[in-house]
């Protein structure tokens, strides 16, 4: 936003300068810039910007580097890019919630509302701290282990086991019919874990 400003503000003093040379006046004793040098200094302050930009989403991603992986990070960042249209290092509401989306996260514009504190405008930070505040809001990976290993009685969940638990739910069950091999539910977490 602070830079779409700048720009506004830059092309307004670009307008009065062609004015300016449209009546002739080619020294400005008001000002000892022109439009050549302040258009070379916002380019200057851009390209300062971004890479402090740069430089503090690295941190911020060495930091998170523990919860995340790298490749999940490369994804995310990816991502992010994508929706970020006006390529300015935020993302709308809108924008944010349709990335989410493309990294499998579906909820309501409501819920994303109320978790991102209403504000206009979401960084890649916002994004990645989502990711993670989504990720740790649902079962470990140790926690689904156990999970089927007491629905199981052991290192496999047996035809019947699927059956008698998870009958309820027909979709799930037949998910997990077509993705547990010969019971084996050690194999099924791990990929579920790895997408």
């Amino acid at each position: 936003a602070v830079v779409a400003q700048g720009k506004a503000k830059l092309d307004k003093l670009n307008d009065s300068s062609k004015e300016c040379d449209a009546a002739h006046i080619v020294v400005n004793s008001y000002t000892p810039h022109t439009m050549n040098s302040l258009t070379a200094q916002f380019d200057q302050l851009l390209k300062s910007f971004k890479l402090t930009a740069n430089s503090l989403e690295a941190q911020i991603v060495a930091k998170k580097a523990l919860e995340v992986s790298p490749e999940q990070l490369l994804e995310l960042k990816e991502v992010f890019g994508v929706f970020d249209s006006d390529h300015d290092g935020t993302l709308t509401p809108q924008e944010f919630k349709e990335a989410i989306l493309g990294i499998g996260i579906d909820i309501s514009s409501e819920e994303l509302e109320k978790r991102t504190g209403r504000k206009t405008e979401l960084t890649m930070e916002d994004f990645v701290q989502f990711f993670i505040q989504e990720n740790k809001s649902g079962d470990s990976k140790e926690d689904i282990i156990n999970a089927f290993k007491n629905l199981g009685g052991g290192e496999t969940i047996s035809q019947d086991a699927l059956n008698k638990f998870f009958a309820p739910y027909p979709e799930v069950k037949q998910f997990m019919e077509s993705n547990i091999v010969d019971g084996n539910y050690l194999s099924f977490i791990e990929e579920l874990f790895t997408r």
